[in-house]
């Protein structure tokens, strides 16, 4: 879930939250909470924050780090991870006249505590379906 509060034609800021509800794939990333801030290029509409962006941005998740060995007694180990990184995000975002917005982003970052339970970086790519109230 994301929301994002328009400052003028050209900047926004926002928040995305989300939750990995599949056990399996818990071990990448359980949940992540996102604030961003949003620079809109080659815009020539009234309205704004539409087209072309470049977005910077915090990360702050955690998860399950499950390592497995095979020895005799086929030992399990679980390690809980929490971090904080910093990344950045491109994308493209259209508006519709009646305020359907349709986006399409990639985002890449590092982050920063140094854990070995932990993720080095970490890569999100979306395709957001939403409503602008204006």
């Amino acid at each position: 879930m994301s929301y994002e509060y328009i400052l003028n034609k050209y900047t926004g800021f926002g928040a995305s939250i989300s939750f990995n509800l599949d056990d399996e794939f818990s071990e990448y990333q359980a949940y992540a909470f996102t604030p961003y801030f949003r620079q809109y290029f080659f815009n020539k509409k009234d309205f704004g924050a539409r087209g072309f962006f470049v977005e910077g941005n915090l990360q702050f998740a955690g998860g399950t780090d499950r390592s497995y060995y095979d020895y005799e007694d086929d030992f399990r180990r679980t390690d809980d991870w929490f971090n904080a990184g910093i990344g950045v995000m491109l994308g493209q975002k259209w508006v519709s006249n009646n305020g359907f917005v349709f986006e399409i982003n990639i985002d890449g970052g590092r982050y920063l505590i140094e854990d070995e339970s932990a993720l080095d970086a970490y890569w999100r790519a979306g395709i957001l379906i939403g409503y602008r109230i204006f």
